[in-house]
């Protein structure tokens, strides 16, 4: 069983992450993934055509290219439903587009690295706004990159834990938290850079030339339009600690 900080809880009246203002994307692997463009559900151990956005706005990621989609594991984090990442894979979507500051959650565990890391999420235009581990860092540690770059101490040891990842685009008062914690090194301003689309499994189109491919899997992606208060933040990372089983 989980175990969630007591002081820890959800706000009156949320029942899911569209409660709060400004939820511009939220993709949940319980729901909406298909097979194909978005008439058949897909089943365990299906390739993922696309995965439809709940937030209300349709910024539904795809993977049109039969050879990078990813899978779905219905056992997948903590037995649930999640989309399992391995090279070549990744999905992405041109929208949403949203200007710093935002807020961008993501339950997320990676099983393997290659020499130069593996990507969560970054932008899908040639705008870098990523998270991901940084496997040719000194120390190796997942980082956190838009104009600059701001690295966690969360080092080599706990790389392929389960993760609920909260980062927070706010210039010289962005901030990284996983599993609650507040991981960052630092007062590092990371910029004004806008989320230009989404690529999730990998950074963005023309970068990194082949590497940085998530091995792993991504069970929640939201983005929010806001530096979310702490209240919201904690809110949000409570409703998925519930859910997916992960200790904050």
């Amino acid at each position: 069983m989980n175990i969630i900080n007591p002081y820890r809880f959800v706000s009156a009246g949320f029942t899911d992450p569209t409660d709060i203002a400004g939820c511009e994307l939220w993709l949940d692997a319980e729901q909406g993934v298909y097979s194909d463009a978005g008439t058949t559900l897909a089943v365990n151990n299906d390739a993922v055509y696309q995965w439809n956005d709940q937030s209300g706005n349709s910024n539904h990621v795809t993977q049109v290219t039969s050879g990078s989609r990813p899978t779905l594991k219905t056992t997948g984090i903590n037995s649930k439903n999640s989309i399992e990442f391995a090279e070549p894979e990744f999905m992405d979507s041109s929208t949403p587009v949203v200007s710093a500051p935002n807020t961008i959650f993501a339950v997320h565990v990676m099983t393997a690295s290659d020499v130069w890391g593996s990507a969560i999420w970054d932008s899908d235009a040639n705008v870098r706004h990523n998270f991901f581990w940084n496997a040719s860092g000194s120390p190796d540690s997942f980082r956190a990159a838009a104009v600059n770059n701001e690295d966690t101490t969360v080092g080599s040891g706990n790389r392929f834990d389960q993760f609920i990842t909260a980062v927070t685009y706010n210039g010289a008062s962005s901030s990284i938290f996983m599993n609650g914690a507040d991981v960052g090194d630092g007062s590092v301003d990371l910029g004004s850079n806008n989320l230009d689309g989404i690529t999730l499994g990998t950074l963005r189109a023309g970068l990194g030339g082949g590497n940085y491919y998530l091995n792993g899997q991504i069970a929640e992606v939201i983005v929010y339009d806001s530096a979310l208060s702490t209240t919201d933040r904690e809110t949000v990372e409570t409703y998925l600690a519930d859910k997916w089983g992960i200790t904050i």
